[in-house]
């Protein structure tokens, strides 16, 4: 019996949800409530500032921003901490869908798109 495609999706962004909630990267709250709760415009800003990142840039923060983009299906690369061309694609890639200023560098506006507030909606994927 083959499997059905939408439930293979669905599986897939069950794990992938798993996964982002196991890395501290989303709320509880957040899987309680995929696609409700207020527009992604009115959430609020998160409370720690995570550091600017860009191409040069190294380190664990890095590593993190790869492995979130990774669970999003927008960068295929290795984890390795280091803020390569891949990234700043994946980052441009992930900025233009969620309607940001797409300059492959990491500020607080891309960081709330990545990490949002529990009340809100999750970011979009790419088309596939």
């Amino acid at each position: 019996m083959a499997p059905n495609p939408a439930s293979a999706r669905k599986v897939i962004a069950f794990t992938r949800l798993g996964m982002l909630l196991s890395l501290g990267a989303i709320g509880l709250g957040i899987s309680l409530s995929l696609g409700m709760g207020p527009a992604w415009a009115n959430c609020p800003p998160r409370r720690e500032p995570l550091p600017n990142l860009g191409p040069g840039d190294s380190g664990s923060d890095v590593r993190r921003l790869q492995g979130i983009l990774a669970l999003l299906g927008f960068y295929q690369g290795p984890a390795d901490g280091t803020y390569d061309t891949a990234l700043a694609n994946a980052v441009r890639l992930f900025q233009e869908t969620q309607k940001l200023d797409p300059s492959g560098e990491v500020t607080a506006e891309t960081w709330d798109a990545l990490l949002p507030n529990p009340n809100c909606r999750p970011p979009a994927r790419p088309d596939r």
